[in-house]
Parts: structure tokens; sequence; C-alpha cells
């Protein structure tokens, strides 16, 4: 079994909080630890980082009285959870303050520099089991991806996307044979490509390396998750072929039930497109600026945070760290914004985003003490705010509104829960932050005018439609 350790402090640094001092200023004495090594003994690295190795730079103040405050990590893209062990083991350790050339107690700063080395496993103990020889590699290799090869063609010949049992393309409209054939393309690229790249995930788990095997799942995740989706549309596209019925339209498929929530949906979103504009633009200014004109200015930094920059709390949501982040935030935020603007107004959708962008700025000074950049904690609100209502009001929706619009969000939740704490350098306290306050202002939210006189509609046509079943002899239609 592999050992890691920490082995020690590469250098020792100060400087006032007051008055800025260098290192090694005379008249300054430099705070040090009580206990020579109390940082080394109390740290406690989590399972699945005992594979780091590096320096990580901490920044810290010495109170006179020997508390510490502002931990900061100096380091670039560091592990969340190496940062919070770090902070734990300097919270736990007494030191002695600095003082100035009288004497007197001071704050002041401590840069502490921190090396990790992986050690070599010793005589005594246990090895690691062999790694199968280059040939025996390549066997089980190509074993495992013929075995994707044959599940792919099973599976589509199974679910009648290829074979004797695919229909022809005359006897299908336009849209269900573009779910077909977008079906059959998802199968062919998570079969022959994704899900072997993600089965390397075993191999990681095998070598004691959770946190890798994670993030190579991630892909599987994130591309089989349409799956289901897709399926049940096509099969939905089956049974209508089959009953004699015409297939499915794209005004059908994306309708939610009842034409007058399908207008209440389609109506302006002002607020959406202008959170949306203003957090691009504000992401991209970012960018361009150097990072001290803008960025710097704007992110979430605990030490500046508790110094008095209360902005930041807000203003994390106007950066983010890249393309991807900027552009899967937006994607997701437009997805969950819009049916809460129409149902309960622009003046609660944007309540709902910045208190969950807040609340997730204070979870994550609270528990991340690494910079935070972004949208995430106010998208995990309005997505959490948009299930609650949908819940609450789950008697009024029709059926394909509840599918279309809860559940999906819903489903949408539950996968960027399982990305939060698969990945390291995700602030996850952000995320739980937001999902918190978007589900409890959620659950007050009350609809608009327009949307109770759709909900009512709704609810009457529904009730009449069951009505004429009744008299007819038949079940009541459809789940309630």
């Amino acid at each position: 079994m592999r050992s890691f350790w920490w082995c020690g402090l590469a250098g020792l640094f100060v400087c006032t909080l007051a008055q800025p001092a260098m290192a090694g200023d005379a008249q300054f004495t430099k705070p040090r630890e009580a206990e020579a090594g109390c940082v080394g003994r109390s740290l406690r690295i989590p399972r699945e980082m005992r594979g780091f190795s590096g320096t990580v730079t901490v920044k810290f103040a010495v109170q006179p009285s020997g508390a510490t405050s502002h931990f900061k990590v100096l380091s670039d893209a560091v592990d969340v959870r190496l940062a919070a062990a770090i902070q734990q083991a300097v919270s736990t350790c007494r030191f002695e303050p600095g003082a100035d050339f009288a004497g007197t107690p001071r704050a002041v700063w401590m840069v502490l520099p921190l090396r990790f080395v992986q050690e070599a496993p010793s005589e005594g103990m246990e090895k690691a089991a062999p790694f199968p020889s280059g040939q025996a590699v390549v066997v089980l290799v190509l074993l495992a991806y013929g075995g994707f090869f044959a599940g792919w063609m099973l599976l589509s010949r199974r679910l009648g996307l290829t074979g004797p049992r695919a229909p022809r393309q005359e006897e299908l409209s336009k849209e269900a044979h573009l779910r077909r054939r977008s079906l059959r393309a998802l199968l062919a690229f998570d079969f022959l490509i994704i899900f072997p790249v993600s089965s390397s995930a075993i191999v990681a788990l095998l070598s004691g390396e959770p946190g890798m095997a994670a993030t190579v799942l991630l892909p599987a995740l994130f591309f089989g998750a349409p799956i289901p989706f897709l399926l049940h549309a096509v099969r939905q596209d089956d049974r209508r072929r089959q009953s004699g019925l015409p297939a499915e339209t794209a005004a059908e498929a994306a309708s939610v039930g009842h034409p007058t929530l399908d207008l209440l949906l389609a109506g302006p979103i002002p607020a959406t497109m202008s959170a949306i504009a203003i957090i691009a633009a504000a992401s991209v200014l970012a960018w361009v600026l150097p990072a001290d004109r803008l960025f710097d200015h704007l992110a979430k930094e605990n030490e500046l945070i508790l110094d008095g920059q209360y902005w930041r709390l807000l203003t994390v949501a106007l950066v983010h760290g890249s393309i991807g982040h900027l552009f899967g935030n937006l994607l997701v935020l437009n997805q969950v914004a819009r049916p809460v603007e129409r149902f309960a107004g622009p003046r609660a959708l944007l309540l709902v985003l910045v208190s969950g962008i807040i609340a997730g700025s204070l979870a994550s000074v609270a528990f991340i003490p690494v910079r935070s950049v972004g949208v995430s904690g106010g998208v995990f609100a309005v997505a959490a705010a948009l299930v609650i209502f949908g819940w609450r009001h789950r008697r009024e929706l029709p059926a394909a509104a509840r599918r279309k619009i809860v559940r999906a969000t819903a489903t949408t939740l539950a996968i960027n829960l399982v990305i939060t704490f698969s990945l390291p350098f995700i602030d996850w306290a952000a995320h739980l932050g937001g999902l918190a306050a978007g589900a409890i202002i959620g659950w007050w939210l009350e609809p608009t005018a327009a949307c109770l006189a759709a909900l009512a509609e709704s609810q009457a046509t529904h009730d009449t439609a069951g009505e004429l079943a009744a008299r007819a002899g038949l079940s009541r239609f459809g789940p309630r």
C-alpha cells in the first residue's frame, strides 16, 4: 500500500496586516508555531487526495492572541478538499504572535509553503498487485471493445432502430425519422467511444483513485442521460404508428398539454434574457481586460469579503473560469428561468436568482477557502424553485407539463448534483447553498394572474374530459 506523508515547510514569510512590511524587516518578530511541526502532524489528507505531490502555499493572519484568521490558498488549481484539510490543520494549532520593534504583539501575515511528496513503500508495506503485461492489456482492451460493439448492435436491433423491425423512412414523419436517427447516432457514439473510454474508471478504482474514476465517468453520465428521453419519444412514435395515428409533430412535441399554457410559456422573458446578457457580457469583458482590472475585483475571495467587500457575494456570478463554464451555466439558466418567469413573473425570477447567488456565496465562504467564480448557485436556486413550484401546483398542471418541465428539471438537478460531487474543483457549497435558497423561496412563490388563468382553464378542460369519459363508462383518464 502506498503511503503519502507531509514532509515539511519549504519556507516561512510574514508581513503585517496594518502596515505591510518585508519578511526580513528587523523591526518585526515573525509569528511561529507554538509547537514546531504542528501543522504537519495535524494535517489529515483526504484519502482520495493521497496521490497528490507538489507545493501548496497558504497565507493566513496570526492575531495578537495567537488565533488565526483570513486563511487563503495562494497556489492555483488546488483541490478544495485539500485546501479545507490544510485550513483545518492550521486552525487546530497554536501560534506565537508576531510583534513590532517595541515587543508589542501585532497582527501579522504568515505565508506558509507546504511541500507534499510521495513516500516510496517500505519493505514491510503491502505491495500493489502486479499490473497485466502489455500483450494482456491489448487483448483485454480488444475484448472489452468487442463487447461494447456487440452490445450496440444487439440493442439497436432490439429497439427496432436497425434490422428487419426498423420501419422504412417513408412510413415515418420528418420529426419521427429525425428522433430515430438521433437515438441511433447517440447510441453509436456512446457505445463505440464514450463508454469504452469511461470503462477505464474500473482501472482507476482498482488503483485506489476514486476521484479519477469519478472524473472519467462524467462523460458517460453526460452523454448517456439523453438516451431515456429519446427512447421514450421513439416508443411513443411507434405506438402512434401501430395505432394508425399520425406521428407527433414538432408543435405537439413542444406542447405542455394545453394551448393556453403553451401560449403562456411562449411569452416574452425580459428578465431571463437581461440576466443572461449581463452575465455573458461581464464574463467576456473580464477575460478581455487584465485580471487586476475586473476579474480580481469580482471573484469570491473569502479574505476580502470578510474585510468588508460584500459585493463579491453577488458579483461572483459575473465572472467565469472558461467558455465552457459560462456556456454550460447560461444554457441551464435559460432552460429553467424561462418557465419560472412565465409562471411567477420577472420579479420573482430575479428574487430567486439573486438570493441563490448570495446564499451560495455565503455557503462557499463558510466551507470553501479558495477563490470561486460563476453563477452556478443562482442556477441551482432557479431550478430548485421551479421543481418546488411545480410540485405545489401538480394537480393543476397537465401530465405533459409535469413531465416536460418539472420532472425534466428535477433530472437536470440530479445530474448536476452528481457532477458537483464528482469533480474536486467544483464549489459544492455554492451549489448546495443556492439549491437550499431556491427551494425555500420556491415554496412561497405565487403564480401570476395570467398563470392562474391558464392553470384554471387547463384544470377545467381536464375535469370536463373526465366527466365525458365517466358518462361513457370509461375510467378517468390520466394520472392526477
